[in-house]
């Protein structure tokens, strides 16, 4: 009986490994259930999938995975047609709703008195764009008015200023008439040239002379120094160059140099100048001697407390010369030789 127990479990091991081989080799290959076909390293088939094979082979197919690779590009087919008509639902039902927005639309304009939807909004448009020149034409005029207003501001600002440049100038005008009449009382009594005597205003001098040539005069070169007094721009010194008076480059003695006097601007001068100012004091023999030897640079003859001089420089030319009464006490006093008289020895 214990054998028989024993050779019993023997064969049912054996039944057991079996199966399980069987099982193996099935779990060895790839999977059926997972993927659903046969591959070439599966040998064995399991009960399921003869059946799925027999299936497939009644409805025509070589195999089972030929069915559902089938099955699998029909569904796929049916899925593009599936969206494709959703797509055209959609696109359908957007062009009905756009018709019927375009067909409210087109209502809606009639009812508001136009005769198309279009002509509506073009007279929107119209009245955006009138509104927007209105807006413009406003700024425009507004900016011209602000524009006039700052112009006409300017303008009566302008006004004032050149009303007060012109009480000044007139001001101006009236002080320096002024300032000119003033100078030419206090010179008149001065002696001079004509019209050109120092103390006069500036512009008096600038009046009749340029380049230095006065009244036209050609043979007499005139020159000026001026000064300021009270604040007005006067004559102060007025010099004529009358040109030169040499003999063979030295002055001799001017009375036996000539039997006419008149034939040297010196004794011309000289003569006139006798007669019409007092005279302060002029040059001796001994000083014209120096002179000729080169040890005195200047010969003077002076009259009227010094107003008016002859003066003859190195070069051997004659100057006249007159000064304002100021200038003259200062050119008296640093000219006026001092010699010593018989009584001193």
């Amino acid at each position: 009986m214990k054998k028989l127990l024993q050779l019993f479990s023997l064969s049912t091991m054996v039944s057991i490994s079996g199966v399980a081989s069987i099982l193996l080799i099935s779990s060895a290959s790839v999977s059926y259930a997972d993927h659903g076909e046969i591959t070439n390293s599966q040998t064995t088939l399991t009960p399921s999938q003869v059946r799925l094979e027999n299936d497939a082979k009644s409805k025509g197919y070589s195999s089972y995975a030929a069915m559902k690779a089938d099955r699998e590009k029909d569904y796929g087919s049916k899925d593009a047609k599936y969206f494709e008509s959703i797509r055209n639902a959609q696109k359908k039902l957007e062009t009905e709703e756009k018709k019927q927005e375009e067909e409210k639309r087109e209502v809606d304009a009639k009812k508001a008195g136009y005769k198309s939807y279009a002509e509506m909004q073009a007279n929107i448009r119209k009245k955006a764009d009138d509104k927007k020149k209105a807006e413009n034409k406003k700024i425009a005029e507004k900016r011209k008015a602000e524009v006039l207003k700052k112009a006409d501001k300017k303008k009566v600002a302008d006004k004032i200023k050149a009303d007060e440049k012109k009480v000044a100038d007139k001001i101006k005008k009236e002080k320096r008439q002024s300032a000119i009449i003033k100078a030419r009382i206090y010179s008149q009594n001065n002696p001079g040239f004509r019209d050109l005597k120092p103390g006069i205003h500036y512009d008096d001098y600038i009046k009749n002379c340029s380049n230095n040539k006065c009244y036209g005069i050609q043979n007499i070169s005139f020159s000026a120094l001026s000064r300021y007094k009270n604040g007005n721009k006067v004559l102060g010194t007025l010099t004529l160059d009358m040109g030169p008076i040499a003999s063979g480059g030295i002055l001799i003695d001017f009375i036996n140099e000539f039997n006419d006097p008149d034939a040297n601007i010196f004794r011309k001068m000289k003569t006139n100048f006798d007669t019409k100012y007092i005279l302060d004091y002029q040059f001796s023999e001994r000083d014209r001697q120096l002179f000729n030897e080169r040890e005195k640079s200047e010969l003077l003859v002076v009259y009227s407390k010094g107003q008016v001089a002859l003066r003859i420089e190195r070069d051997f030319s004659l100057y006249i010369e007159y000064r304002d009464i100021s200038e003259a006490r200062a050119f008296l006093k640093r000219n006026k030789p001092v010699t010593a008289t018989l009584d001193d020895f």
